[in-house]
């Protein structure tokens, strides 16, 4: 049973005969909040379903925060941490490489270590999982490991050059990363080598490397950025299917928007755009990217950061255009990459060891690659698109009768930004298309001879065998109770004339001040 908390952004404080809306929002680029870590913050972090945030500093540790940016622990290593911290599929462990030699499992709820694997070198690589839990990653020592969730090592392979590329996994469990020799290998799930494809010589021809993180498209081509400003897009046998040029160095990995449209940045300052078949649909300027992989969204929004002089950095979204919307500045560097939750805020930190929240005004979609390691809910850099595992089956049909089946496992995604989510449109009978069409839910003080209580007026969805829906009461936000409500009136048995939705009136004996919430139980 998978238990959902579906909360109202629209909630109800009793006392007054008001509606309250505590869902305020800053404009596009404010700051929500940030959070102060004690030493650079180079990598991308990482976000679990419940909110809390995963940062690597070089500080030496690793961090945990809450949806709202307060701590909830940290962890010490050896040396700097730069390597994108990994969950595992159950969101139980966090993987990660320090700059001290070794991967490092923690209990991603305690920050307690629960194993540490010791290479021959300084591990920059953020690990990536199969679809058993195996973890697979590289070392500067030269070597491309894989170990099983408990730390032992299955398998190591010999490369000979530094490895800071970040695998990807395909379907099939092959396995794609760079290397520092100018080389893109696949190996097979035991450790094979399947094929190795070398890049064209850099005009530099003393540095080869291939930093950029892998991508695997949809239609399962390899994607990748080369030393000498090339984006590859390989077959899975490594042949050349296609590639683009840029004028410098390709270290950011490759995004995936909604219509297959492909995103990267290139050292000569521009942001790209191709379609599926590596056709430049647009190229826009933004200032020196390094390692910030771009994030995409929602309306073809791209979100990037990048330097733009005298110390100063800019986190960047572009339309679908090319042209800015919108830009956060930073007193100091940002190769981190941008990470978009389910509220809309992009998480990234900066050089100066800060870690920001900044509201976008966009949603997630669900693609097989839209930031750095993967897709909205995909931490392990495997490309994997879960759209048919519906939060329920009749959630999925309503939505894809409204051309937003993509949505289908993310109940809590404001697609329309009317302050509602999905999963709660779809339960109160709302039109996504043409607007709040619907029953409003509102509450009324109440007396008669019987006594004094609470009307609360609502719509809400007539069956589905997969939702269990109640209402509850809490009077400090901590402790909530199922109301119990002392009569339940049909006040129209189809509101919206599609037989799907009916209004409600519940008559609730008053309680002291508090707030109301509808829970949503999925099974």
């Amino acid at each position: 049973m998978k238990l959902l908390n579906l909360w109202s952004h629209r909630q109800f404080w009793i006392g007054v005969s008001l509606i309250i809306s505590l869902s305020a929002k800053g404009a596009p680029g404010d700051m929500i909040w940030e959070f102060q870590t004690g030493g650079a913050v180079f990598a991308s972090p990482s976000l679990s379903e419940t909110g809390n945030s995963f940062w690597a500093s070089r500080d030496k540790s690793v961090y945990a925060l809450s949806k709202d940016g307060n701590l909830l622990w940290s962890y010490e290593t050896g040396d700097w941490v730069e390597s994108v911290p990994t969950l595992s599929h159950d969101e139980s462990a966090l993987y990660f490489g320090s700059w001290d030699n070794h991967l490092y499992a923690l209990n991603a709820t305690t920050g307690n270590l629960l194993w540490k694997f010791e290479t021959g070198n300084l591990i920059v690589s953020s690990p990536s999982l199969d679809a058993s839990g195996n973890l697979y990653f590289g070392s500067s020592d030269g070597f491309f490991y894989s170990l099983d969730a408990s730390g032992n090592l299955r398998w190591s392979y010999l490369v000979g050059d530094e490895i800071d590329s970040s695998a990807a996994i395909g379907r099939d469990g092959s396995i794609y990363f760079g290397c520092y020799d100018g080389a893109l290998y696949s190996l097979s799930s035991d450790g094979e080598l399947r094929w190795r494809f070398e890049t064209d010589e850099p005009e530099d021809s003393e540095d080869w490397r291939i930093k950029s993180p892998v991508t695997i498209t949809s239609d399962g081509l390899i994607l990748f950025g080369g030393g000498n400003g090339i984006l590859y897009a390989l077959n899975s046998s490594g042949n050349l299917e296609w590639s683009f040029e840029s004028d410098e160095k390709i270290d950011t990995g490759v995004t995936i928007g909604e219509d297959g449209e492909i995103v990267f940045g290139s050292r000569n300052g521009s942001l790209y755009q191709l379609d599926e078949n590596g056709i430049l649909e647009w190229e826009s300027y933004v200032g020196d990217i390094f390692y910030s992989t771009p994030l995409v969204a929602s309306a073809g929004t791209s979100i990037v950061g990048s330097y733009l002089g005298n110390q100063v950095s800019g986190l960047t979204a572009l339309d679908a255009e090319g042209a800015v919307l919108w830009e956060h500045l930073v007193l100091n560097y940002i190769d981190s990459s941008p990470l978009l939750d389910s509220h809309g805020q992009v998480l990234f930190g900066d050089y100066g060891g800060t870690v920001y929240a900044i509201e976008s005004g966009v949603q997630s979609v669900d693609t097989d690659w839209t930031r750095f390691g993967g897709g909205p809910a995909n931490m392990s850099l495997q490309a994997e698109n879960a759209a048919l595992e519906a939060w329920s089956w009749g959630f999925y049909l309503w939505l894809s009768e409204r051309g937003l089946e993509q949505y289908a496992t993310l109940p809590s995604v404001d697609h329309d930004q009317d302050g509602l989510s999905l999963g709660l449109e779809y339960i109160y009978g709302y039109d996504t298309a043409e607007g709040d069409i619907g029953h409003i839910p509102s509450l009324t003080w109440m007396a008669d001879e019987t006594g004094e209580f609470w009307q609360l007026d609502f719509s809400r969805l007539k069956t589905d065998e997969a939702l269990v829906m109640a209402w509850q009461f809490s009077s400090n936000y901590e402790t909530w109770t199922d109301l119990e409500p002392a009569e339940t009136l049909i006040l129209d048995e189809d509101i919206l004339e599609l037989g799907s939705h009916e209004a409600v009136r519940l008559l609730i004996p008053v309680k002291s001040v508090g707030a109301l919430r509808l829970k949503v139980t999925n099974f």
